[in-house]
């Protein structure tokens, strides 16, 4: 058979085929990029420190005491414009480098941000929440004073909170956490999903329903969580 554009004397031309934008390009242009750099970063110490390789675990503790220079001023740059701003200046963002000497608000003392980190990690509720709840729920109140047996514990140097495995999946609480106020609030169900495939170290598919009953329960704490006493 003699091909069409051989009859004509020109190619046919292909008919225009609009194809849809990656879905990976879109979430992507909704965060924000200081904190695509940080959760790269993070994913990639994660993994380092779960190699069986001496060297591997070597090079993540070298990463951890030896962050870039340039993120940690660029999460001070930004801590100071959620300060002036008024926001609530969540940032804990670098605590995932494993720089807790970085605040998540200059107005949250260490023991009101420790308090509500293990009230929430404990038993997924604000610490104002489970305040409240302890007055009049006997469990509440057993929670209430574990929440501070561990504070205690910290406080003294015989807790580490890195260290502290809860029932409640901590790693991908902390990665919604530490993403709000910078572009987490805004992707849909679908983006939130490709966003922890992306950037969750344990590099699973993720439950997209799942992910956005957590990001619910976590910005409903983060609200609350300037409510709690210092």
């Amino acid at each position: 058979m003699i091909a069409e554009e051989n009859l004509t004397g020109k190619k046919r031309r292909e008919p225009r085929i609009n194809l849809p934008k990656s879905a990976e390009r879109d979430w992507r242009k909704k965060i924000h990029p200081f904190f695509l750099r940080v959760a790269e970063e993070n994913k990639k110490i994660v993994q380092l420190n779960a190699s069986s390789s001496p060297q591997d675990r070597e090079e993540a503790q070298r990463l951890i005491q030896n962050p870039p220079v340039e993120l940690v001023e660029e999460a001070r740059r930004l801590g100071d414009g959620f300060a002036k701003s008024g926001r609530v200046g969540y940032l804990p963002a670098m605590t995932m480098l494993g720089l807790e000497s970085v605040p998540p608000d200059p107005e949250i003392s260490d023991t009101h941000y420790m308090l509500s980190w293990l009230s929430w990690f404990r038993y997924g509720k604000s610490l104002p929440q489970l305040a409240e709840q302890r007055e009049t729920d006997w469990k509440a109140a057993k929670q209430f004073v574990k929440v501070l047996r561990d504070y205690e514990a910290w406080r003294f140097g015989r807790l580490d909170p890195d260290k502290r495995r809860f029932k409640m999946d901590q790693r991908h609480q902390e990665l919604v956490a530490n993403g709000l106020n910078f572009g987490i609030e805004d992707l849909t169900t679908e983006e939130l999903a490709d966003f922890f495939y992306a950037l969750c170290p344990c590099g699973e598919r993720h439950s997209a329903e799942n992910l956005r009953k957590l990001r619910t329960r976590v910005m409903r704490v983060i609200r609350t969580f300037k409510t709690s006493p210092s």
